[in-house]
C-alpha cells in the first residue's frame, strides 16, 4: 500500500486546529504536531499512487491554514 509522509506548515495559531482537521481526512493514518522547521506531519496511506496527489492537491493544501506542504513518498518499509 503506498504511503507518504506529508510535512506542513502551519499558519501561526492554527496547529491544533488544523492537525484535528487533517486527523478527519480520509487516507490520514496518523498526525502530530512537530518542533522544528514543520509544524505537522502527516502519515497517508492510500491504494495506488495515482489517489496520493488527490490527497495531497485536493484535500490537505486547501485547508484553511496550511502554508505549504513537503510530501515525502515511502520507498519501502524497513
Amino acid at each position: 500500500m503506498p504511503t507518504a509522509i506529508v510535512l506542513v506548515n502551519a499558519e501561526a495559531g492554527l496547529e491544533t486546529e488544523l492537525a484535528k482537521r487533517l486527523e478527519n481526512l480520509p487516507y490520514v493514518r496518523e498526525v502530530f504536531l512537530l518542533y522544528g522547521a514543520y509544524d505537522i506531519l502527516a502519515r497517508i496511506e492510500v491504494q495506488e499512487m495515482s489517489r496520493l496527489s488527490k490527497v495531497v492537491l485536493q484535500q490537505i493544501r486547501p485547508l484553511p491554514g496550511v502554508r505549504s506542504t513537503v510530501t515525502l513518498v515511502v520507498m519501502e518499509p524497513v
